[in-house]
């Protein structure tokens, strides 16, 4: 048997250990390729079940279903402790995304409102710390707010804290507080920390704004 032949017939019996013999089974038929694995050899759909179970969503991500839906929103916003809120209106829209992994509130201001705010939050549980979070953009600046914080079992209330850092200041400590009265009704309350304030609480929060979420009645 000359070298040609040799490296041929070589050749022909490591594809049939490979494909475990499916050639001699159905010789009429093209072996069909193995599934396309991810870096590593791991199968795709191996991988994907595996990311599912470490990064799925967790039984606390339910408490977050109430802001989802159509809403009409009440806005207060207050220009300094102690004035009088300023009011508006908004319709707001809560969505489940990535898997029911976050719920995303968007906040529009209807063509009619003289104070048009439109705002975005990104709400999440995050099981590496046991911690909700919020992070937030809006329409009246180019920066992003990010509070963490927890849910207090008794009473289903998120209290989040964050701190607005701006460059060539002292920073600016913020609270979010989420209530959650209903199914139908919800609001959201950002509290700034100034001791001292006039308007301002014990421990120096005083409210700058709050919106108060009314659930849509469903389309009939």
């Amino acid at each position: 048997m000359n070298r040609v032949l040799q490296a041929a017939v070589f050749v022909s019996c490591m594809a049939l250990a490979a494909f475990g013999g499916a050639a001699m089974n159905q010789p009429q038929s093209p072996a069909k390729p193995a599934p396309p694995a991810a870096p590593g050899g791991i199968d795709k759909k191996a991988f994907m079940a595996a990311i599912d179970r470490a990064g799925g969503p967790a039984p606390e991500h339910a408490f977050l279903e109430p802001m989802v839906g159509e809403f009409d929103c009440e806005v207060s916003m207050w220009p300094r402790p102690g004035a009088e809120p300023i009011k508006a209106k908004a319709t707001s829209r809560g969505a489940w995304i990535l898997g029911k992994r976050f719920v995303q509130l968007e906040n529009t201001a209807p063509a009619d409102e003289d104070l048009k705010v439109d705002t975005m939050q990104i709400l999440g549980y995050d099981k590496r710390t046991a911690r909700y979070f919020n992070w937030g953009i809006d329409s009246t600046n180019t920066y992003c707010l990010l509070a963490r914080g927890m849910r207090d079992a008794s009473d289903g209330t998120f209290t989040l804290l964050g701190r607005d850092e701006v460059p060539g200041r002292k920073h600016t400590s913020f609270k979010q507080v989420i209530r959650v009265q209903d199914e139908n009704h919800f609001s959201v309350e950002v509290l700034v920390q100034a001791p001292n304030a006039a308007g301002s609480d014990v421990e120096g929060w005083f409210q700058t704004v709050k919106i108060e979420y009314t659930r849509k009645p469903a389309a009939k």
